[in-house]
């Protein structure tokens, strides 16, 4: 019996699931025979994501190799996959983005929504045969006044809009926040005491400083931009949907969890 159950737990392939355009990861169990495509449907399930068509809409992506999982008929395990690795799933609705070079030539570029930095920066690595990429930063024009360094780590859909330009530059010693802190007091350049926390906050603080969240500005608050995107994934079939209250507790704990920066836990019930 002991060894059945082991044979059993052998065939099975524990993988960590981010989704990042709703903020929320989980661990799934796969049968080591599943495909790509049934597990895409396992996982808009787990997700509570409409499987229908989910082969148009969606796809997997492996970080630590930045492959996408694009052949639906193979088995999970045909692309290396390991027992506790990490894989996105993605909207396939690409972006469109503009890239500078540091001689300032154009490029082009096409890439989903969920990418994050890092690979726009490791695509101008390649292409170029750059040696270190620690040694260069991305930057947005075309939003805000002036330019924004993109942050490697979030996607694509939290940051950007398509059809902007992004400039490669080597780094400059320059904080990020320099622009936002001169502005806020009065162009003097100085850091009043909390106003470094406040530069994430999206509850409590004043309308001018919600505009910005993680060193970027945007139109409307951070939050408000997010919730759009929840409820546009999974919330339009909500039955009573702005009828019932909220858990009061919960609303607590995901302000708290998004004045911290952004909410790690998630945001699926």
């Amino acid at each position: 019996k002991h060894d059945k159950q082991l044979s059993s737990a052998l065939k099975m392939l524990y993988l960590k699931v981010i989704v990042p355009f709703i903020e929320t990861n989980k661990t799934v169990k796969f049968e080591s025979s599943v495909t790509v495509l049934e597990a895409l449907r396992i996982i808009a399930t787990k997700v509570q994501i409409a499987v229908d068509d989910v082969e148009n809409k969606y796809i997997l992506f492996n970080p630590e190799t930045e492959i996408y999982l694009d052949k639906l008929a193979c088995y999970l395990q045909d692309y290396g996959l390991k027992m506790q690795d990490v894989i996105h799933f993605r909207r396939k609705s690409p972006f469109s983005l503009c890239l500078i070079t540091l001689d300032s030539k154009s490029d082009t570029m096409t890439i989903s929504p969920d990418a994050v930095g890092k690979e726009i920066l490791n695509h101008f690595v390649r292409r170029y045969s750059l040696k270190d990429s620690s040694m260069y930063e991305i930057s947005v024009e075309g939003e805000t006044e002036g330019e924004d360094v993109l942050d490697l780590a979030l996607p694509l859909s939290q940051l950007l809009t398509p059809q902007l330009q992004i400039r490669l530059r080597r780094k400059k010693k320059e904080a990020l926040f320099t622009r936002f802190t001169k502005s806020k007091n009065n162009n003097k350049g100085t850091l009043k005491r909390g106003d470094l926390e406040n530069l994430q906050k999206c509850f409590g603080v004043p309308l001018t400083e919600a505009l910005f969240f993680r060193g970027r500005q945007f139109k409307v608050p951070y939050i408000v931009r997010k919730s759009l995107i929840h409820l546009e994934v999974t919330g339009l079939d909500a039955e009573g949907l702005f009828r019932v209250s909220g858990n009061s507790s919960e609303i607590q704990k995901l302000k708290g969890w998004f004045n911290q920066g952004e909410p790690q836990h998630s945001l699926v019930s």
